[in-house]
Formats: C-alpha cells, structure tokens, sequence
C-alpha cells in the first residue's frame, strides 16, 4: 500500500467618481517590469518545456494536513484546484471559486468578502470580525474579510478544505479553509507575460519570471493589472458610470538554501483593489412602498411605519429608494470601495534529523476606504464614508517528523505553536455624514454626523499536536488536539459631532432617539476566550486506489466585538458575541478506477452547530448576536475522467439541508402592515412573535442551497499549427435565504463560462478567447434588509468576454 508519509512523485498545483492610484501603480509596475527583464534574459534562449500531457489522470498532492500528501490519501473533504482549472472556468479571484467548488456560497458586503462552505459562514464581515472561512496567502492567515478578496495571479494551485479545521489551522476554521499558493522561485529561467482586452472597456496584463541570482539563491517577481474602465451600468442620478473596478498588484519571492537541510523563503505581496461589487445598493424589484413610490427618508419614525411617526414628512420631487435597473444606482454620489493590503512572509525550514523545524513569520498591513449611500436614494438619508485600517503580526513555529525515519511508514507527527497580535478597527473619523436616521437630510445640520473610531486589539496563542499511527494492517488512525486563548480589547465607540435640537417643533429624542447627544467615546471592554478544538479520523486503505474514512471533529470561532456596532452605541449596549462552537461526523470515499482514469470522491457529514454568531443590519451599522443553534446533513460527490485522449472531465455535486434549531428571535422587519401593502416581501414562513421578531426555529438558514452542481470538460485538439484547447464550465447553485425569515430569496443560479485556446507548436505563444456568465444570470453579491430602507442588492457580474494573448520563455 502507499505510505502516507511519503511526497507525490508529481505535483500537478505547483506551481462618475473613480479614485485612482495611477502614480504609484505606474511606478510600481514599471519596477517590476525592469526586475523581470532582468530575470527573463537568461531564460530568452532555454528551451521550451516538454508537454505534460497524459492519458491518465495526475496525482494531485495537497498540504492539508502541513504537509505534503497526495489527495487521495487524505481523510479530510479536501478540493485541490490546479492553475489551469482557475483559468479555465474564469476565476480569476478568491470570490470567483464557488464555481468549481460546490457546496461554497461566495458574496461581498461593502469591500468585504462573506464565504460560506456547507452553510457555514458570516453574514457580516466587518474590520476586526473573523470570518468562519480561514483564508490562507501561502502560510499566512489572513484575518481581514477585506484583504481576503485578491487576484489569483501566479498561483501554483489552491486547496479549499471543507468541515472545522481547528486542529492544524486554528480557531475561526470551523466552515473550512481555502488556501491559496503562489509560485515559489525555480533556478531553472523562466518568464511568462500575457496580455488581454475584454467588453466594458477592460485592460489585463500579468508578468511573471524567475530564475537564479547567484548559486543557492533564486528569485521570482510578478505583476498583474486589471482596469475595467466602463460600468456595467450607470447611476440615474449622477448619470456616471456604475460598477468601474481596477486591481493592481506586485509579489516578489526570495529563496536561500544555504545547506541541504536549510531553506529560507522571504516574499512580499501588495494588492491594490478598487470595486464596487458588494455596493451600488438598489432596491430588490419587489420592493414598494404604500403610496406606489419607494422609501422616503423619514416616512415611518421610530418603526418604519408612517402612521406611528410624530412628524409629517413631506418626500420631495421624485419617487424615492426604488429598482432602477439590474446593473444601475441611484445615489448621490457613485459608490466606491477601495483596499490596500500590503503582506511579509519569512519561512525557514531546518531539518534536525530527528524533525524537520519550521519557523513562519507573517505582517499584515491592510487599509480600506469605503464610500457609498445607505439609503439607495437620491435623497442621502445615509452617507457612509468609512476609514478601516487592520495591522498583524503572526509567528508559528512546528516541528515535523522525517518523511525518512525509521518509523515514517507506521507513524507521523506535528507540534505547533502560533501566536498572532491583531489591531483592527474604524476610523480615525469614519462617517455616517448627513445622517437622517428616520427623517429627511433637509433637516439635519451640515455640521451633524456620526464619529465610528474604534479598535479591536486581539492577541491570540495556541499550541496544537496531531499525530498519525498504523493501527492495523492498512487502517490508520489520527488524533489532534489545540487550544487556544483569545483575548480582546475594544476601545472607541461612536459620537455625534452635533445634538440637533429639534426636528418639526418636537425634541430630537422624542423623533429619532440614536440622534441624541452621546460622549465622545465609549469606555474600553475587554474578554478572554479559552477554545478547545480535537480532531479524530479513522482510514483504510482497501486497495492502492480505494480509501475510506470516518472523523470527528470540534471547532470553534472565536467570540469577537462587532466593530461596525453602530446603532447599538458600542460595547455598553452591544457586548460580545460568544465563541461559535461546531461539532461533526463525516465519512468519506476515495477512489480511482480504470487505470487512473476515474477518480470518484464521496462524503456524507452532519453538523451540530451552537451559539451561531450572527448580524442583524440596522440603520447605520450591524449588531452581532448569537442565534442558539442549528443543524445541518449533507452529502457531495466529486468525479474527474479521462475517458479518452485528450478529453478531461470533471464535475461534483453537493445535497445540504442546514435548519435553526432554536432561532426565537430571528430579525423579521417587514410583518405585514400598512406601510409595506404593496410590497411582496412579507415572510408568512416565520411566524411574528415581537417587535419585527420572529421565530426561525425549523427554518433553513441563510445562503445554505439545497442543491449546487458544477461540470467541466476540457479537450485538447492536436495539430500541425498547435494545439487547440476547447473548455466548457456550468455550476449551479439552487435558490436560498439571504435572511432567517426568509422573505429575500436569491433565485437559482445557473453559470456557463468557455474558452477557445490555440498553443503554437513551440509552446511559446498563445492565444485564448473566453467568456463568462454566458447566459447573462442575474443574481445578487449582496442582500440587505433594514426596517428604513427595505430589501437591498448589489449585483454580480453580468456577461464578460475577451481575448488574452501570452508568450513563455
């Protein structure tokens, strides 16, 4: 049988207001294009590389458990996504890999990203609140929802893990982990440089070279940019375009081998990232207002209803927040959001003789600007200008048994340390400017407008242990343990610059209460969280080809602050939230057949989840709270063939039914009333049991679909002028809830993407002709709901093709 210790043999995953940064993205690139020059002329005259095509299907090695292992020997639910396959299907970000991976539910709020795997994620993710995804850049943990989102440029291959990960990648892994690995240097030259044009206006361009600087050292550089100049829409108002974005981003990679047994890797990233996905809010279709016109700010007081409002609110000129078209705004001003995240990974592996030392050190550096009109109106109930800045600093130190020592093939280890110093928050001077809050802007000061400066400081240690022995002839049996200390310290709070002294001849306070004077900042609150995580999985291999697992798991996100707490007042009336605790049984088949021709994967799992964190959006921010628990079975299958030469398919399937089961408090902020008469929104599913409350206990939980499928088919069409590769995609993801009372669904969604490549004979030059979302779906990256301001979306990409041209040296 395969010992589980040993590497693969082959790796096939190794490798309109429009801010602009055009000064420094010029300098930067064209400092990368002379480094690249530099490392590119030895490679001008190697030969080009031998094709790696085959017959047989290729053995794909993952490092899910922190250390190289094929796939199929793995007993985790583990996807690993080659180069060839993200290009292929048209991801060409983080937030772009839902596509391949069913069971994955990806989204945006504001510049953020909220990804879901098997029903497990965040509905909000605001600056210094974890996600329940871990996401990796290479060995770093990336804790920003912010900076999670980035271009996969240069990637030797992407591992999206599925169920709790807290043993080996901590705590806040308890929906899984997508880690994302970039190319290391080679010393063998080589340079890649592609180049392409695309519908909207779209310029793309991408450098890559490596090679060796001196003897035992070697080096890598790459580049990318990405500038979509025309909208996929326009703003009614402003008549700008909407939805523009621009991504630029520079990595430079360093690797010393001083010995055999040493290895230091030092790499520098930077990512700049201008969207307006997850913005450009536009009332669902659905929505209308009684009367026939859409929200007018201050129409409905307290409760969102006009009859209970103690001042008459006149709405002025044209209807107000109402659906203006799929891809079109209506703001004030154009949404924007942009993130800068700088990122320092120092690796140095040692080898011992008795173990193999690791050493990993990572800085973080993320700042993000946000602008964008809360209300969706030409009116500015509620102008958003946010400032978010996150610094970290990481160390993880492990210790790895020989993959030759005298016991490899009957036992494996690691031991860990980590350690991470997180500061993260709002501000200085973040603002909700011209903040009506329940009633029109004509009333409000200019000089009146909300303060969010805070901080959420988290320092975090924990040590873990995993091991793997053969317990019997070819079944293996693995134990993991971690625990983990979190600590939090939130300062700040939100303020008012001015008390408005009355609105329509009534006391501020008696109209809209949040407008009250309050001090200028919050008294500081602190908590301390101690986590435990296990893990326990028993596999047997029943032949070379076939194994089959069962595992145990505990994971836990940690408890956190909600930083974007506004409404609430800060920690005082908005405490924090505890940790989310998810336990798991999963079983799973791993099989190849037909002289590694067909690869079928299986799992069937379930979840018993408690103290579910979620955020219920109000006017002006979010308030987290814990939901009591839920549940949730599910199955999935995975297949890829080579039925014959030349033609690869692949394909899987997920089946998921996730319920609260006790949800008694579920937000329900449209129960049938006057106001909302003319709105098909209302929620007879969850039944009202308070003040826009109800009780969600036995319904589906959020962006949870019942059904998602993808399939895949790539062949290869050899000829005298080159070869000519021919790729299809479809995924589909069934309708869910976006909310607990469901009442905003997302439709199902079905994607097409294809892909025309010609590769000259040399294998030097390419040319490849590709679109994506081919049918022209319509479906939502975002969804909001609030008592003022009705159901909100924000929209995904319609249509897009073009045409990428390449040479490789």
């Amino acid at each position: 049988m395969t010992n589980k210790n040993s590497k693969s043999v082959v790796q096939v995953a190794t490798e309109g207001r429009r801010p602009r940064n055009t000064a420094k993205r010029k300098a930067a690139l064209a400092s990368a294009c002379a480094a690249i020059g530099l490392l590119a002329a030895s490679a001008a005259y190697s030969e080009p590389a031998e094709s790696a095509a085959t017959d047989q299907l290729v053995e794909i090695t993952v490092t899910a458990q922190r250390h190289v292992e094929n796939a199929q020997k793995v007993p985790i639910s583990v996807v690993p996504i080659t180069p060839d396959a993200v290009i292929n299907a048209g991801a060409i970000s983080t937030d772009r890999l839902a596509q391949l991976v069913p069971g994955i539910q990806m989204g945006h709020e504001i510049n953020s990203a909220t990804t879901f795997i098997r029903g497990i994620g965040p509905n909000s993710n605001g600056t210094g609140e974890e996600s329940s995804v871990a996401v990796y850049l290479d060995d770093i943990y990336i804790p920003d929802g912010d900076a999670s989102i980035f271009q996969l440029n240069a990637i030797s291959g992407i591992d999206v893990l599925k169920g709790p990960q807290g043993t080996l990648f901590g705590r806040n892994a308890t929906g899984g982990v997508v880690q994302v690995h970039t190319k290391d240097p080679q010393f063998d030259p080589s340079a890649d440089f592609e180049g392409g044009y695309g519908n909207y206006g779209t310029f793309t361009g991408s450098i890559y070279a490596t090679g060796r600087i001196i003897d035992n050292v070697a080096a890598n550089l790459s580049a990318y940019i990405t500038d979509q100049r025309h909208g996929w829409g326009h703003d009614v108002v402003t008549g700008q375009d909407a939805f523009t974005a621009e991504n630029w981003g520079v990595r430079n990679k360093w690797l010393w081998t001083p010995t055999s047994g040493t290895r230091v890797l030092f790499a520098g990233n930077f990512a700049y990232t201008r969207s307006e996905v997850g913005l450009g809010f536009n009332q669902i279709p659905q929505f209308v207002a009684a009367g026939g016109h859409g929200y007018c700010p201050g129409e409905g007081g307290v409760d969102g209803n006009p009859q209970t409002s103690p001042v008459a609110f006149n709405c002025p000129g044209a209807p107000g927040a109402t659906y203006v078209g799929w891809y079109n705004t209506t703001d004030i001003t154009n949404d924007f959001a942009v993130n800068k995240h700088t990122t320092l990974e120092l690796k140095i592996e040692q080898d011992f003789g008795f173990a193999k030392g690791v050493s990993i050190t990572g800085w973080q550096y993320v700042t993000g600007h946000a602008q964008f009109n809360q209300d969706s109106s030409a009116y500015g109930d509620v102008v958003t200008d946010l400032v978010q800045r996150d610094r970290n600093l990481s160390q993880e130190l492990q210790l790895i048994s020989p993959d030759d020592a005298p016991y490899a093939s009957r036992f494996n280890w690691i031991v860990g340390a980590f350690y991470m110093d997180d500061n993260a928050g709002y501000g200085p001077n973040a603002k909700l400017a011209g903040i009506a809050e329940g009633f029109p802007t004509q009333f409000v000061p200019s000089s009146f407008f909300l303060n969010l400066t805070d901080n959420v400081r988290t320092t975090s240690f924990a040590g873990y242990v995993q091991g793997t022995a053969l317990v019997a002839p070819d079944t293996h049996l693995t134990l993991g343990a971690r625990y983990t200390v979190d600590k939090r310290l939130f300062t700040g709070g939100v303020y008012f610059s001015d008390a408005i002294p009355q609105i329509g001849g009534l006391p501020v306070c008696a109209v809209a209460p949040i407008a009250c004077p309050t001090t200028s900042s919050t008294p500081g609150a602190e908590h301390r969280w101690p986590m435990g995580t296990y893990r326990a999985a028993l596999d047997h291999e029943f032949t070379n080809d076939v194994m089959g697992y069962i595992s145990w798991n505990r994971g836990v996100k940690s408890g956190q602050f909600d930083t974007f707490g506004t409404a609430a007042g800060g920690p005082a009336n908005n405490p924090p939230v505890n940790p989310e605790i998810l336990k798991s049984v999963e079983a799973g088949l791993k099989s190849e057949w037909f002289d590694h021709h067909l690869q079928v994967n299986l799992s069937a799992f379930h979840y018993d989840v408690s103290n579910l964190q979620f955020a219920v959006i109000v006017a002006g921010g979010t308030k987290l709270i814990n939901a009591a628990g839920a549940k949730v079975n599910g199955g999935e299958l995975s297949f890829r063939a080579i039925p014959v030469s030349h033609l690869t398919l692949s394909g899987g399937l997920s089946v998921l039914y996730g319920h609260y089961t006790d949800f008694a408090n579920a937000t329900a902020y449209f129960p049938p009333n006057a106001y909302y008469l003319g709105s098909q929104i209302s929620s007879p599913a969850c039944a009202p049991n308070g003040t826009y409350t109800c009780n969600a206990s036995g319904l589906d939980m959020i962006r949870a679909p019942h059904y998602g499928a993808n399939f895949g088919a790539d062949y290869v069409v050899p000829s005298s002028i080159g070869d000519f590769d021919l790729n299809a995609n479809w995924s589909y993801t069934d309708a869910f809830s976006w909310f607990p009372d469901q009442s905003m669904r997302q439709p199902v969604v079905n994607l097409f993407n294809a892909s025309v490549k010609w590769i000259n004979p040399s294998h030097r030059y390419d040319v490849r002709l590709w679109g994506a979302n081919l049918s022209g779906a319509k479906y939502y990256s975002f969804g909001s709901e609030t008592i003022g301001y009705g159901q909100q979306f924000s929209p995904e990409p319609p249509r897009t093709y073009g045409i990428t041209v390449g040479t490789h040296f």
